[in-house]
């Protein structure tokens, strides 16, 4: 691992097996704990178990392709191929997307449910030519007499490669253009490795320049603001570090968390104030909560009451029904024993019953109306 000269240092330690094939590596971990994770094979299937237990499962056919990926919580998917091994499904926890081609083995069509439906144009020489996506939305390819892509037009913009016009830069890049004023410039030293090269983005220039040993190898590069890396090998000519003087990462670092710490206060201050606003809302929320609850309850409260006197007028209504009923039944039996009465004593008086009855509609009308009084008999 990275480390500066008077730090700690921190290593990665590998095992493998009688043939060359990995079976662990330990890494640094927190509190000065270290991680494992494990590799075992079985057949055509080698599962990785990482520092947490999570174990992922990976099954190839007899030519070395991916047929299937087992993920920790049951997550999976599996690859299918055509007879000439091109991939022609894939299919994840259900979903499946299908690839075709041509007889060249050229994607020419590829039906993904979250992308849609793509479709692939080539040349004679098996070069992408054009890619239409499932928008509609085409993308061209132009190349050069040996294949080299010149022009790339997409939604975004066009972007052009130019080659050869560089000193010792035959059958190299040398300048590189694309959408929004993107720009990258390379130079070449005597020997043809690249010396220096230019970006420019966003109106903004940035270079970087690189030097070689002796052996041809990347020794230091000097990178935008100045800051250089210096590449390290051992007696083998492997990479074997990479340093950065300390000030330098020093102040690029203070540099880098006095920004970060700026902004954060910025978006802390920002947040505390988007706080302190719904935290207002929140209090007058429950100011109008408590209130709705208690007119609420006091409402309740009245409504039984409300009930209760209703149900007692009820009864009461009820009762009143029942006593009138009984008192017109009472009415009806003393209205006959009048009846009887008055035609007992007309007949005894010598009257026929024609006058009786003539009489007896006055009689009570008298009694009930006191009205007809003028009536003839």
């Amino acid at each position: 691992m990275p480390y500066f000269e008077d730090e700690q240092r921190y290593f990665v330690t590998t095992e493998y097996d009688a043939i060359g094939r990995l079976i662990s590596t330990t890494k640094p971990a927190d509190e000065g704990k270290t991680a494992t994770s494990s590799t075992s094979y079985n057949g055509l299937s080698t599962t990785i178990t990482n520092a947490l237990g999570h174990k992922k499962t990976t099954t190839k056919n007899i030519i070395g392709k991916v047929i299937r990926i087992d993920e920790p919580k049951g997550a999976w998917l599996t690859h299918h191929y055509d007879s000439i091994g091109n991939l022609i499904k894939t299919v994840v926890g259900g979903v499946t997307t299908t690839m075709e081609y041509d007889i060249r083995g050229n994607k020419t069509k590829m039906n993904d449910p979250d992308m849609g439906t793509w479709t692939y144009s080539y040349n004679a020489l098996g070069k992408l030519v054009s890619q239409t996506d499932a928008k509609g939305q085409t993308s061209t390819m132009a190349y050069d007499k040996l294949g080299r892509m010149t022009q790339r037009t997409e939604a975004e913009g066009t972007s052009t490669w130019t080659y050869d016009t560089k000193s010792k830069g035959i059958g190299k890049p040398a300048v590189i253009t694309g959408p929004n004023g993107y720009k990258k410039e390379l130079s070449y030293d005597a020997l043809g490795r690249v010396s220096s090269s230019t970006l420019t983005a966003n109106g903004e220039t940035f270079t970087t320049t690189n030097t070689y040993d002796s052996y041809s190898r990347l020794s230091v590069q000097t990178r935008p603001q100045n800051f250089k890396v210096e590449n390290v090998y051992n007696q083998y000519g492997y990479l074997m570090a990479k340093r950065a003087p300390k000030a330098q990462i020093t102040d690029y670092d203070r540099e880098y968390l006095s920004k970060l710490l700026e902004q954060s206060t910025a978006n802390a201050r920002k947040a505390t104030e988007q706080a302190n606003k719904l935290e207002i809302k929140i209090s007058k929320y429950n100011a109008y909560s408590e209130y709705y609850t208690k007119l609420a309850t006091k409402l309740l409260e009245g409504s039984g009451l409300l009930n209760e006197d209703a149900q007692k007028l009820r009864d009461n209504a009820t009762l009143l029904d029942e006593l009138s009923n009984k008192l017109e039944q009472k009415a009806q039996y003393f209205r006959s024993l009048a009846d009887n009465a008055s035609m007992k004593a007309y007949m005894g008086s010598g009257f026929t019953p024609l006058v009786v009855q003539r009489n007896k509609a006055l009689y009570f009308d008298i009694a009930e109306r006191l009205t007809n009084k003028h009536n003839s008999i």
